[in-house]
């Protein structure tokens, strides 16, 4: 995994953005080339826009979780998320291409190359979601422990990360109870780091309660991340892997010396103002939508349209959220 801006990111996420960003802009480039073998066409005026509008697109298809590394999505539930993705970039293409100074026909060969690289784009982002191919590429995990928290463990992650393939479990010697399956259990024969070098294990999580009185083998575990081995707790892989803060694995000395607690006035500032810009844009967006909503609700409940609900915000201030009576 690779860490931006404070927040991590998989490799093969990373690849996908860059081939959904080149994609569509080569495309629009070999077409301007063609288009223009008979006059002149400003390629890099082109490729400006073309960026413009594959980075918009990406933007849409994070936001609609096409990225997301789901694995109890369906594909029916992906094409959905993909079709929606191709229509909201339909009239931004339109609004982009009309910014060139190029011929109607030339602007119309430039606009439907950038949407089929666009479709192929999402075709293959489909294809890939639900294919086995993926697991070429699976990080293979070890958990050290075989009690209930351990359990747990693997559960959330079979379910919520597909790229992931546990090995097996490697019993602590404070576990009070095996709860894992046998199948699954690995034997304490071998050291755990010999266990880990056999396996050829990307990662260990450390998924024991009781880490007092020499529960945990800190030679051994050092021994593996020291070969390159990397070495995680459960509220740290849950943070940096799937984007959750799970109650039920925090420690308190976690949220003291965890990176993703800092805050300044500059990051309030900068998040605040993204949020706005960024909510206002697709509240723009979804108002046709939002609009056809409230119509809807009329015709069968009549008013109000809306209802309230008070939440709890930073330094305990109360707030309100505005609703549609459907989504109580």
């Amino acid at each position: 995994m690779i860490k931006v801006f404070n927040h991590w990111f998989y490799r093969t996420t990373i690849a996908r953005v860059v081939i959904d960003l080149m994609f569509p802009v080569l495309c629009v480039i070999l077409a301007a080339i063609w288009i223009g073998r008979g006059g002149q066409l400003a390629l890099e005026k082109v490729a400006f826009y073309a960026v413009i509008f594959a980075l918009a697109t990406i933007v849409f298809s994070a936001w609609l979780g096409i990225y997301q590394r789901v694995h109890s999505r369906t594909r029916t539930e992906t094409r959905a998320r993909a079709v929606l993705s191709l229509y909201l970039a339909i009239p931004l293409a339109y609004a982009v291409f009309a910014l060139l100074s190029v011929a109607e026909v030339d602007r119309g060969y430039l606009l439907l190359s950038g949407l089929a690289a666009l479709f192929a784009t999402l075709v293959h982002r489909v294809h890939s979601a639900h294919s086995r191919t993926g697991l070429l590429l699976s990080h293979r995990v070890l958990v050290f422990g075989a009690g209930e928290e351990a359990e747990n463990v693997g559960r959330v992650l079979r379910k919520s990360d597909p790229e992931i393939q546990i090995v097996g479990f490697y019993p602590s010697p404070t576990d009070l109870e095996i709860i894992v399956p046998a199948q699954v259990l690995l034997p304490r024969e071998m050291s755990l780091s010999d266990t880990a070098h056999s396996l050829k294990v990307d990662e260990i999580i450390v998924a024991v309660r009781e880490r007092r009185g020499g529960a945990l083998p800190l030679r051994e575990l050092l021994d593996c991340k020291l070969s390159g081995v990397k070495v995680l707790d459960l509220a740290s892989y849950f943070e940096r892997a799937l984007g959750q803060i799970r109650i039920d694995s925090l420690r308190v000395s976690w949220l003291i010396f965890g990176e993703g607690f800092r805050q300044s006035w500059r990051r309030t500032s900068i998040k605040r103002l993204f949020d706005i810009v960024v909510a206002a844009f697709l509240l723009l967006l979804a108002m046709p939508v939002m609009l056809l909503t409230a119509i809807l609700i009329v015709i069968e409940d009549g008013f109000p349209v809306f209802y309230r609900q008070e939440r709890v915000g930073l330094d305990g201030r109360l707030f309100n959220v505005i609703k549609f009576r459907s989504m109580r």
